[in-house]
């Protein structure tokens, strides 16, 4: 006999109108033993951070007849967890030329680092949607959960949202029936080679791919979601050494997940930085930026000087109280990289050079009068209004990172021209 619960969330894909947002990301929960859906105040919404509405019917006092936690069930196999065959990995590592997130980490980083980036992560490409990326996921024994298929535009980074959300999974992809997902955290799988490197946790797959070139003396993985960092889950990193990074306006939430995984694990030492919270700008807060966000402001190689120029600030792992507390406090293999302020950080070189080369050459080249097509993504109907807006751009924010697209653009242009007119 196996003990089950009476009440469960709906496994389907179906969400109802949440009675909290109103928007329609609401799990119910669902009666095993009639087959039907709970009243429609019991469930939870799936958007943790915005929202976070959550009624449990066993804590409930009032509307359930049967308060009875657990129901038994006669005897059921239990389903064995469903991993990929390694050639279907392989396969994916192809074909980055037309995937949009590969290119956005090329206006970030040399090709070396890209290539190394996507062999740490085991990146894929997917023709599920054009440009779209497969983000595996690979557990500590490096068996392949599945994984998250994503679509970032490939100038800004951002996921593609409109006119829907683009994210789905592998298996799901592909039609695979009868695939029993049970996740892990995204990079997982470098524990293997590093078991004696503290961890960072981030909520994004792309946060964790980026973080790991600017600060390296972590392991980085992805929850991929709030819910995600739950006990279950984090037994995996039981007895390690964690330092949890919140986006921001979520660093009270996070405190509290890891409140529970103290709790539940009370030999691993876990800290929430608030790094963010205490150096980011009123309009970053606002914003709700994620550490990829503040850490692509900086050129990736000056960073990583100023970042082995600081001295590490003394700590000692045994005298760390078990309990929630800012990154600045914690971890000592950690400090070198996090204890400096913004101020700490360096300037951010300008692009004059650049800038004044490229307006060089465009003062030479003929400009076509014709709508041109510069890749298999990008039509420029107006090309003298295009550089006088994009010149614009760089100008007014030289040197800051978040408008290198611009810049990127404009040499990308130039090359085009250049071919075309040798």
């Amino acid at each position: 006999m196996i003990n089950q619960f009476q009440y469960q969330f709906d496994k389907s894909s179906k969400k109802f109108i949440c009675p909290g947002c109103g928007k329609k990301r609401f799990v119910r929960y669902f009666d095993i033993s009639t087959k039907q859906y709970l009243p429609e105040k019991y469930g939870r919404c799936d958007r943790d951070i915005s929202c976070g509405y959550f009624q449990h019917p066993y804590k409930d006092k009032f509307g359930i007849e049967n308060k009875t936690k657990w129901h038994p069930k006669p005897s059921e196999p239990i389903k064995a967890i469903s991993f990929f065959d390694p050639e279907v990995l392989d396969a994916s590592c192809k074909a980055y030329e037309s995937n949009n997130f590969i290119s956005y980490l090329r206006i970030l980083f040399d090709e070396p680092t890209v290539s190394e980036l996507i062999d740490k992560f085991k990146l894929g490409t997917s023709k599920h949607w054009p440009g779209a990326t497969i983000f595996w996921q690979l557990d500590q024994a490096g068996r392949i959960r599945s994984g998250k298929v994503m679509l970032y535009d490939l100038r800004t980074g951002k996921r593609i949202k409109y006119p829907f959300n683009h994210i789905t999974w592998a298996h799901k992809a592909m039609g695979l029936e009868n695939f029993n997902l049970e996740q892990c955290y995204f990079g997982e799988h470098q524990i293997m080679t590093n078991p004696k490197m503290p961890i960072a946790i981030v909520e994004s797959e792309k946060t964790a791919v980026v973080a790991s070139t600017y600060l390296q003396k972590y392991i980085w993985l992805a929850a991929g979601s709030l819910t995600n960092l739950n006990i279950r889950k984090f037994k995996s990193l039981a007895g390690k050494k964690v330092v949890l990074w919140p986006d921001l306006k979520c660093l009270g939430k996070w405190r509290l997940k890891a409140s529970e995984l103290i709790e539940a694990y009370p030999k691993t030492n876990i800290i929430v930085s608030d790094f963010l919270e205490k150096n980011a700008t009123p309009q970053e807060k606002e914003d709700g930026l994620d550490l990829a966000d503040y850490l692509v402001k900086f050129n990736y190689k000056d960073f990583i000087t100023a970042a082995k120029a600081v001295k590490p600030a003394p700590a000692d792992m045994k005298s760390i109280p078990k309990q929630v507390v800012g990154v600045k406090q914690a971890m000592a293999p950690a400090a070198t990289q996090d204890n400096f302020k913004t101020s700490q950080l360096l300037k951010v070189t300008n692009w004059d050079k650049e800038i004044i080369e490229l307006e060089q050459f465009f003062k030479s080249a003929r400009i076509p009068t014709d709508p041109i097509k510069i890749n298999r993504w990008s039509t420029i109907t107006d090309v003298a209004r295009y550089l006088e807006s994009e010149f614009a751009t760089v100008r007014a924010n030289n040197g800051n990172r978040t408008f290198l697209p611009a810049l990127n653009r404009l040499k990308e242009l130039k090359q085009f021209l250049f071919l075309q007119q040798a």
